[in-house]
């Protein structure tokens, strides 16, 4: 079983658990409301991946990545970017292996699916979910 921590924004929540029903037998999900609490919970878990909103500023999305991978550094880390993320920020995010994945909102369930499958190291069905439920 796979652990999957995420730390996002209310808006988000709904996407990512309906996106995750459907990896329930290989995934445990974790919700966090702060990268504090995110990164104090890490040492204690088997994570391996983590889903990052950028609309956490409690701690630059810099920063926190840094902490995260410091806490458990073979945890993989998916940014969720808004618009208001610059494109240096994400190329330093990037250059700096501080995060593994980055999608762009809004985003569907397919490039949601895809990168869990990546991340987490998941075979990728032939005829994935999203594909069956013709979203």
């Amino acid at each position: 079983m796979k652990t999957v921590a995420a730390c996002v924004g209310k808006d988000t929540i709904p996407s990512i658990s309906w996106v995750l029903k459907d990896f329930q037998k290989v995934i445990e999900i974790r919700y966090t409301r702060t990268t504090r609490e995110l990164i104090d919970i890490l040492p204690s878990i088997q994570c391996n991946l983590v889903i990052l909103d950028s609309f956490f500023n409690n701690i630059s999305n810099v920063e926190a990545t840094k902490e995260i991978k410091a806490a458990s550094k073979d945890t993989r880390i998916l940014l969720i970017a808004t618009d208001e993320v610059s494109k240096e920020t994400l190329v330093e995010l990037i250059s700096a292996k501080a995060i593994d994945g980055v999608i762009l909102k809004p985003f569907t369930a397919e490039i949601l699916s895809n990168n869990i499958y990546k991340l987490c190291d998941i075979k990728k069905p032939d005829t994935p979910w999203y594909e069956k439920k013709r979203i």
